[in-house]
């Protein structure tokens, strides 16, 4: 039973689904466009998903990430449950977390309903709000998306920075959504059948352009540990061209500097600008 669920999962990717994701992105056209940003705005638009849950620290960590995009030549703007009430398949995600036999809690469903919320905004990047631009390039994919505006993660599987037309976000909201009705038995997150998309149907285009920040400080994390966080003069070479650098909660708790306080990206920000040259790359 399995193995036909399966197939039927990849029967609907490759025939774009059914006539009702068909009638849906029909109804989306007429809410937005492709372009990730008006064409008048000199700052292309990064965005991210936020609902606060009293969480002063995450709203820390938030005006540090807008400060931090602005600063690289983006225009920030914060989505929230409300835009993606917007879109058309709101419900039908609802409806599918109720009805699942494995309780969906409250951050995983609102990191499933993100994708939602980018796509009835017109698409375009989004990034979390605790990934700092590096080498984020504004002028150069800001406003004319890489890929041609075909899906991009730029860490892999891990969605915290990404790229998409509107159809495109639309379409991978729709993958997302075949994937965790496969799996409404147990846990399972966006990023998941994220990873899923990737391994069965190769379903977008991915990158190692952000980097964990684990894997920056891999070598001292065991040496014994990070005794001078900024100190990123021997880094330098390590994070040329990339784009963005992730401070997940993870990472953060296993690199100790930034646990409770992953504001601080902010703080490592300027330090690798003092010390890396980021304008002569």
């Amino acid at each position: 039973m399995t193995h036909f669920v399966l197939l039927v999962f990849l029967i609907l990717i490759k025939n774009s689904f059914s006539k009702e994701a068909s009638h849906l992105r029909r109804n989306l056209s007429v809410l937005q466009n492709d372009s990730p940003s008006d064409s008048n705005t000199q700052r292309p638009k990064m965005y991210t998903f936020f609902t606060r849950f009293s969480q002063d620290i995450e709203q820390e960590l938030l005006d540090s990430w807008k400060k931090a995009w602005y600063e690289a030549g983006w225009e920030p703007v914060v989505l929230g449950l409300e835009d993606a009430k917007r879109h058309p398949n709101y419900r039908r995600f609802i409806d599918a977390f109720e009805q699942a036999d494995y309780r969906v809690l409250d951050f995983d469903r609102l990191c499933f309903l993100r994708w939602l919320a980018m796509g009835v905004s017109g698409g375009g990047w989004m990034s979390d709000f605790d990934t700092f631009p590096l080498y984020s390039n504004p002028l150069a994919d800001g406003l004319k998306l890489p890929n041609e505006g075909k899906f991009t993660c730029y860490s892999r599987h891990v969605p915290n920075l990404v790229s998409g037309s509107a159809s495109e976000w639309n379409r991978m909201s729709d993958l997302i959504f075949l994937s965790y009705k496969l799996h409404q038995d147990t846990h399972w997150s966006d990023m998941l059948a994220f990873l899923e998309i990737h391994e069965k149907v190769n379903g977008y285009i991915y990158h190692e352009d952000s980097i964990p920040l684990e894997r920056l400080y891999w070598k001292e994390l065991n040496e014994g540990g990070i005794s001078r966080p900024f100190a990123l003069s021997s880094k330098c070479k390590d994070i040329a061209g990339k784009r963005a650098m992730h401070f997940s909660s993870a990472d953060c708790k296993r690199v100790e500097f930034c646990d409770k306080k992953r504001s601080r990206g902010y703080e490592w920000l300027q330090a690798w600008k003092e010390k890396c040259n980021p304008e002569i790359i």
